[in-house]
């Protein structure tokens, strides 16, 4: 007569099923990996392969959240607004104190830490004075001699006086700011006009000057 086949042999195959309940509820799925060697799928290998992927998970989002943090405020504790004089122009381009003043303004307020108000009334004045605007051409076309590439930069100077204690809080002199851009005789490339490169670069200088005032970099 032929015995039936033992229970504990069954059980040994079939480890991933003996508690299926519990493995419905896990968040994260686990990836069932076959160990070599004599009893086949094995429990411990199921361990290993769930825990990196919670870990992992954890760790982005731990990194996400502190990437966002934004960085610390270096400005005295009872500084609540910001003020920003119209800027100085002393280059013969129209317009570049007009846009610049925005844009820093705008980054105060992207910023979101300093409550905007009028120059006269703030707790911390800006003022910016742009000293030099030039322009130099970067390439040719061989053949024709036309500028393929140029170089735009300003000049200027900044300095954040602290309106309460009726002291400087930073300055800053000479410093430079430049964009490269291609003109329209670049074929190929993403062509700018010249006004387009100084609304860039007016940008760049706006987030980099509230930086530097409210982070000391």
């Amino acid at each position: 007569m032929i015995s039936p086949p033992r229970r504990q042999d069954a059980k040994k195959t079939d480890l991933f099923d003996k508690h299926p309940k519990k493995s419905n509820r896990k968040i994260f799925p686990c990836i069932r990996t076959k160990l070599i060697g004599s009893n086949g799928f094995r429990k411990t290998g199921l361990k290993m392969f769930c825990f990196p992927w919670r870990f992992g998970v954890l760790a982005v989002i731990s990194v996400f959240f502190l990437g966002c943090r934004p960085a610390v405020l270096i400005v005295p504790s009872y500084i609540k607004t910001v003020g920003v004089a119209p800027v100085q122009n002393r280059t013969s381009w129209f317009g570049l104190d007009i846009n610049l003043t925005q844009a820093i303004i705008q980054q105060f307020q992207m910023d979101g830490r300093l409550g905007i108000e009028d120059a006269d009334k703030a707790d911390l004045v800006v003022k910016v004075t742009i000293r030099k605007y030039s322009e130099t051409p970067q390439s040719y076309d061989p053949k024709t001699n036309a500028v393929l590439q140029n170089l735009d930069s300003l000049d200027y100077d900044v300095v954040a006086i602290d309106n309460v204690e009726h002291k400087t809080l930073t300055e800053a002199t000479n410093l430079t700011d430049s964009v490269y851009y291609y003109t329209t005789y670049n074929v190929g490339a993403i062509p700018m006009t010249r006004d387009q490169a100084l609304q860039q670069l007016e940008q760049d200088m706006a987030r980099l000057i509230v930086i530097r005032i409210t982070q000391g970099n």
